[in-house]
């Protein structure tokens, strides 16, 4: 009777762990896409505020680094490139933010990679 009634606590324990692991997981991920999302509002911003010419620059970086099927549908303007190109842009203008907002060292050190 009592080894059961262990039994029974140990269990309870077990699953009081495991349910605030997984509160925590959660509210890890709940933070990393409120950080994503901050991120990608920052991004769209920072594309903005870019004149045309450096949009357009961007726009090439951008193409650059998708595959050769979707660089090909983006220099045709392709409906099918829209989504991927978008988000090689976000991501340059993520990287661009981080390097502007770096320190000196910081700087250094993500040129240098």
């Amino acid at each position: 009777m009592i080894e059961d009634e262990e039994a029974v606590k140990q269990t309870k324990q077990m699953q009081a762990e495991t349910a605030r692991q997984a509160h925590e997981i959660h509210q890890d991920e709940t933070k990393k896409q409120e950080i994503e999302k901050e991120l990608l509002n920052r991004a769209r911003e920072y594309q903005s505020n870019l004149s045309e010419i450096a949009l357009a620059e961007l726009r090439q970086e951008a193409i650059l680094r998708l595959g050769p099927q979707i660089q090909e549908a983006a220099k045709q303007n392709k409906p099918a490139a829209r989504v991927p190109l978008k988000i090689a842009m976000d991501k340059i203008s993520i990287e661009r933010m981080h390097i502007n907002s770096s320190t000196p060292a910081e700087k250094e050190k993500a040129q240098e990679s």
